[in-house]
């Protein structure tokens, strides 16, 4: 976008949401990317790009703007590059030579090193750690839906009272199987749920034995829990994963 009164000429490029305002652009200038130049004037092959921000600002020569440098009221030539988090405001400054990435403070009137950098120099390596791209052996699932009897689902324990017992197996294709602690005088049910809370069966009652096992043979492959209750009220919850 050009707006306001801005002047355009000769082989200047403005293109991937840059936006200028109020600016005088010519000769072979660039602004790119997301490159904002607000009441400036580029020249010569200057360039503004990335998230660069310039304001009051003379760039000629093959001046560089770039990256989330915010430059105001500076003046720009020759060979200088600024980029990285560079804040460069000054009432009058300039520099014409140099790669300057190292993270400035606002409003602090300080100029550029313009020293002759690069943009291998120590001063403007990034101060993060590298990284390392995960590799397919990390990124690969130990757990998915072709390889089932390699996951341990079980862990989703009682939620309230310690009475039952999990035994297994888990993933199943058969059945499941809980067990009861110790014996007591209660009424126990249990409830099939699929994944999106439907009731799939209902048991009750069971009878009062140590063990109960589960018949899943008729449902199909996926998530389920299972949902024992004392006297109707949940005892435990378990996830199951039933295999085909």
């Amino acid at each position: 976008m050009v707006l306001g009164n801005s002047t355009i000429s000769g082989n200047v490029v403005i293109d991937k949401t840059a936006l200028v305002v109020n600016s005088i652009i010519n000769e072979n200038a660039i602004v790119t990317d997301n490159g904002f130049v607000n009441n400036s004037n580029l020249s010569g092959n200057a360039t503004v790009r990335g998230h660069a921000y310039t304001e009051n600002v003379k760039m000629s020569g093959s001046a560089i703007a770039g990256m989330r440098a915010k430059i105001w009221n500076y003046k720009l030539s020759g060979t200088a590059e600024v980029g990285g988090d560079v804040i460069v405001y000054n009432e009058n400054g300039e520099c014409d030579n140099g790669v300057q990435y190292l993270l400035t403070n606002y409003y602090d009137n300080k100029l550029l090193d313009c020293d002759g950098k690069t943009a291998d120099h120590p001063d403007n390596k990034d101060v993060n750690n590298q990284i390392f791209p995960f590799n397919k052996d990390i990124m690969n699932m130990k757990c998915h839906c072709y390889n089932l009897p390699d996951c341990n689902t079980s862990s989703a324990g009682n939620l309230y009272f310690p009475e039952f017992e999990f035994y297994g197996p888990n993933p199943t294709k058969n059945s499941i199987s809980f067990g009861l602690k110790e014996n007591f005088n209660s009424s126990i049910s249990a409830e099939i749920i699929d994944i999106t809370g439907k009731i799939i069966k209902n048991i009750y009652p069971l009878n009062e034995k140590t063990c109960f096992s589960f018949d899943l043979r008729g449902l199909p492959a996926g998530f389920y829990f299972i949902s024992l209750k004392k006297n109707r009220l949940i005892s435990g919850v378990y996830k199951i994963v039933k295999m085909e």
